[in-house]
């Protein structure tokens, strides 16, 4: 499906027809700066059943399987920018596809290795924009102006998750997936790991004291309570922003780690898990058929763990840059909680990473990047512009520095 369009029309491609690559089509969709909406997948199904949902006339459809180099370029070339809502090991090949056809493009996540591409960005005039969605994307932007109201940074940490609203019933290891359950594996589990013991835990580096320590995954509990209807949840060590602090150049950081939030006994419910190798990749064979417990275990959790229709989650993310400007310590914190949109069908989880995409996506065509090249949201999206956005989409942020009246 799609409309006639004119020669000077705006085109935005989106790749992945998930709950966030969805998302992302959703937003695009209603912004006046965008005439049209390719949403791409390699399944015929899915894309038939996300029309549907979406049922505009700036939609069309797309199907493409993104390992085929020609078939991307070709679509790639008809459009303005591509915002990508692919998994992970994908993205490089289709950054790389980017460069070649010279189109911007913005994604949820990528692999260090994106920074590579950065002079081959540059030669083409384009650009990118890796890490645009929640964690990374939202808490890198917080990050980012949190450190420009301050002479001095000494701490800085993330805490954040998505789960559901309090249940009715009961649900398995207190948690339900608005991504893919491998994924949900891959943040507990370092993939450096992955070969190690199956009583092995992955690991991370943290900054601690003014050093940078390496601590067990999972590990850190902390009890943390939000606001009603919240109530309590906990928070473990999962990932650090470290990059952030090195983008920003900051110097005298002494505590920065990244926290994920779940409810109470989640954490504890997954370490049984992989203290009894459920998460090893390690191939067994059983009755003649070999598989591995991960593979076991995400495809059969995958459906237990979904969500039921008009089922609501929530996300939360408290983001804190303490340190001293103009010789005083400050504290600057900055609280976002977001719910399922009852009226749209719309996840929380979809809201708060899709929304953040399509917004650097549509900053990018407006022209108010103004940069070429790889680079982190943190160090070239415009801290207001991009909060007043969240803001007109229901997504606020709550903020410790009273100034901040655009973010709450």
């Amino acid at each position: 499906m799609g409309i006639l369009l004119g020669c000077n029309a705006t085109k935005a491609l989106v790749l992945g027809a998930g709950k966030q690559g969805v998302g992302i089509a959703w937003d695009l969709l209603r912004a006046r700066d965008i005439d049209e909406v390719d949403l791409a997948d390699v399944s015929r199904t899915r894309l038939g059943q996300d029309a549907g949902k979406l049922a505009n006339e700036k939609l069309r459809t797309v199907e493409l399987d993104v390992r085929d180099r020609e078939s991307l370029l070709r679509v790639m070339k008809s459009v303005d920018v591509v915002a990508n809502a692919l998994v992970w090991d994908l993205n490089y090949g289709v950054t790389e596809a980017a460069v070649e056809a010279r189109v911007s493009v913005v994604d949820l996540g990528s692999p260090s290795s994106i920074n590579r591409l950065d002079q081959a960005a540059k030669s083409a005039g384009i650009t990118i924009i890796p890490h645009c969605g929640l964690d990374p994307g939202i808490d890198r932007i917080l990050i980012s102006y949190g450190v420009s109201k301050l002479g001095t940074v000494e701490e800085v940490t993330v805490r954040c998750g998505g789960f559901p609203q309090k249940n009715l019933l009961p649900c398995p290891l207190d948690h339900k997936i608005t991504w893919s359950f491998e994924g949900v594996i891959a943040s507990y589990v370092d993939w450096d790991d992955l070969f190690e013991p199956p009583t092995g835990m992955g690991r991370v580096t943290i900054i601690k004291d003014g050093k940078k320590v390496s601590v067990e995954k999972l590990s850190g509990l902390e009890r943390l309570h939000f606001p009603e209807p919240v109530g309590e949840c906990e928070g473990v060590y999962i990932h650090a922003p470290l990059d952030v602090i090195a983008n920003l150049s900051l110097k005298n950081v002494k505590e920065c780690y990244s926290k994920t939030v779940r409810w109470p006994d989640h954490f504890e419910k997954f370490k049984t898990l992989i203290e009894v190798g459920l998460t090893s990749t390690q191939p067994e064979k059983i009755d003649g058929v070999e598989i591995s417990p991960r593979k076991f275990v995400v495809s059969h959790l995958s459906r237990l763990l979904q969500y039921w229709e008009g089922e609501g989650d929530l996300v939360v993310m408290p983001v804190d840059v303490n340190g001293y400007r103009s010789g005083r310590r400050e504290a600057l914190t900055f609280e976002m909680i977001d719910r399922y949109d009852e009226r749209n069908g719309l996840m929380a989880m979809s809201r708060t990473t899709a929304f953040p995409c399509s917004i650097v996506a549509q900053m990018i065509v407006r022209g108010e990047i103004g940069r070429v090249g790889v680079m982190p949201p943190e160090v070239c999206v415009p801290h207001e512009k991009f909060f007043t956005e969240l803001a007109k989409r229901g997504i606020k942020i709550a903020s410790s520095h009273k100034e901040d009246i655009w973010l709450a």
